[in-house]
Order: C-alpha cells, then sequence, then structure tokens
C-alpha cells in the first residue's frame, strides 16, 4: 500500500500546533490559492489538479531558488506555507488572513509580526482545492461541485494526519461542500461571529467542553443560528420546545444540525414555534432549522387534513400546551 499522501498541497503546521490553540489542536481551511502571474504560459496547467503536479519544481516565479538551499522551499506543494508566511513575515497584503488574525487574537489594530508568528504557530493551515484558481473569486459549490468533491480525499488525509479538533473554514461555498457529505467525526457548529469575513466553526472527534448534554447542545445551536436577535426568555421557550421535539421524534439532531422529516412535523413545529413568541418569523424558523423545505409559505398552504393532524399531535403530545396555542 502506497503511502504517497492524497494531497499535493501540504498543509502548514505550526511549531506549536500539538500545545493546541484556547485548548483544542486548531486547522485554518482556506479554499484556493490564486496564481497572479497574468503572462505565465503555465497558468492553465496549475489550473489543473493533474496537471499542477508535474510543475511543482518547474514554476518560473521560482526559478531562482531552484538551485539554492531554498530550492524545497520555493515548491508549488508548499504554497500553503509560504502564503501564509508572505503574510506574516513580509506585510502580504491579505485581507482574510489579517481579518482572521485581528478576530483570533480580539486585536482590531496593527499586528506585529512578532504577535502573528506567534499565533500562527499555534495553528495548521490548508486551502482545500488541489490546483490554483484563475482569480481570487470562489468557485460556488453548486457549479463546480466536482471540482470541490473530487478535493475531499486529500482533505481526509489531512484530518487523519493532523487530527485536529478545531476547524475555521473560510467560505459559505466550502462549508456547503462539507455538509453535504458526512465526514466520520466532523460536526458543524455553525458560523461565528466574525464580521469582516464568513468563518464556519466545525469539530472533530470532538464536543466542546468536557460534558455536553442535549439541552445544552439545543441552546448552543439557538445561540449561535438567532444570536441577539431574540430575546433570552424566548430563547429559553425555544429551547423546551426543541427538548419536546427530540423525545417525541418530530425533530432529531444529526450531528450537523436539526433535522424535520415531513409535511406535518414542519407543520407543527411552526405552530409550537408561533406559539412561543408571535414576533418570531418565518425568516427565524428557515434559519433554525437549515431545511430546505422549511419556507414561509409552507405553512399557510397546509390543507385542513394536515391541520386536524396537527390538532391531535398537539392534544396527545402536547396536553398542557394546547390551550396556550
Amino acid at each position: 500500500m502506497s503511502n504517497t499522501p492524497k494531497y499535493f498541497f501540504k498543509p502548514r503546521i505550526g511549531e506549536h500546533y500539538a500545545d493546541g490553540f484556547n485548548g483544542y489542536r486548531t486547522l485554518v481551511v482556506g479554499v484556493h490559492l490564486m496564481c497572479e502571474e497574468e503572462e505565465c504560459i503555465y497558468k492553465k496547467l496549475c489550473q489543473s489538479p493533474i496537471f499542477v503536479v508535474k510543475m511543482d519544481n518547474e514554476c518560473p516565479c521560482y526559478e531562482q531558488h531552484r538551485k539554492g538551499p531554498l530550492a524545497d522551499y520555493y515548491r508549488l506543494s508548499n504554497c500553503n506555507a509560504i502564503e501564509l508566511e508572505t503574510y506574516i513575515y513580509n506585510d502580504g497584503k491579505s485581507p482574510s488572513f489579517s481579518a482572521f488574525t485581528k478576530y483570533l487574537l480580539k486585536e482590531p489594530g496593527y499586528v506585529s509580526p512578532e504577535r502573528k508568528k506567534k499565533l500562527w504557530d499555534h495553528l495548521a493551515f490548508c486551502n482545500f482545492l488541489q490546483c490554483f484558481r484563475p482569480d481570487s473569486n470562489t468557485p460556488s459549490y453548486s457549479d463546480h461541485q466536482e471540482l470541490y468533491d473530487n478535493c475531499l480525499p486529500a482533505f481526509k488525509a489531512v484530518l487523519r494526519e493532523q487530527n485536529p479538533q478545531r476547524l475555521y473554514v473560510w467560505s459559505d461555498e466550502l462549508c456547503e461542500c462539507l455538509n453535504n457529505h458526512s465526514i466520520k467525526g466532523l460536526d458543524y457548529y455553525g458560523a461565528t461571529d466574525m464580521q469582516a469575513k464568513r468563518v464556519h466553526l466545525f469539530f472533530y472527534n470532538t464536543i466542546p467542553g468536557v460534558k455536553i448534554t442535549n439541552e445544552q447542545l439545543e441552546d448552543i445551536i439557538i445561540r449561535q443560528k438567532l444570536g441577539d436577535s431574540i430575546p433570552p426568555a424566548t430563547q429559553e421557550k425555544l429551547a423546551y420546545v426543541i427538548k419536546r421535539c427530540l423525545e417525541k421524534g418530530f425533530l432529531r439532531f444529526d450531528g450537523h444540525d436539526l433535522s424535520i422529516s415531513n409535511v406535518i412535523a414542519i407543520s407543527y413545529l411552526g405552530m409550537r414555534i408561533k406559539a412561543v413568541d408571535k414576533s418570531l418569523s418565518w425568516k427565524h424558523f428557515d434559519i433554525l432549522f437549515n431545511h430546505p423545505n422549511l419556507r414561509g409559505g409552507h405553512y399557510d398552504k397546509v390543507s385542513s387534513e394536515i391541520e386536524f393532524q396537527i390538532s391531535e399531535l398537539l392534544k396527545r403530545h402536547f396536553p398542557s400546551h394546547t390551550k396556550e396555542s
């Protein structure tokens, strides 16, 4: 069996990665590298996961280093490290690295190279796609599903080798790809509160904290998804509804999100959540459950037969709350 890694671009592993950041081995995942050399005759080759491998030690940009002591460093396969270390040491213009560094450090102003190095030495970093892209535009998952999915084995190899506990994923598109596949041990915990960039938090083979109950898990989902958009009292009521619906089988947590199985359950949950707080909108409802069938007009079109079944469900499973609804 070959020991050749499935990935081409080597992840950049910080010197103190094993010590963790805030108690977790942490992997930061970008989407792709880009080549800024407009006139390079090999540019198209490097946009192919197959041909970029052949260009590893042929890139004309690194020709001056090819026979020097830094020849092994200046290779295309080492571009994750080159990209990050350019930002750290040369104050490279990288809005993503800059915004994310300030977010983790909670320092909005200037961050010295020493501070940046100290932070990133406790992190691992890689890009997901195993080829260059022509520009900085992130390709959508829906239009480039094959491109993303073909890179999953490389990503899984990084997970196995580095065994991170926490992952920060730098785009909605990549988050969609990961949530579209069941990667054993990888659990989605929602978008972060970072303002300048959309970053999503995952945990791998670990649950944050020493021990977490289902009730705490429900509460985390509510806080992360709805946050300050609803008052604490409403959050508590929603946590109660979610807990009861999990117990009764109308709802399940599949390791990634809350999931509803059918139209009756969707409509029923809509009624229960509307009863919790009249100010909750269908937009809140959609955000909370992240389900393609959850739309504002869906409940409005429910037939009288389904309404009757919902009424019976209410009486049977929530007798003490039926009158309140």
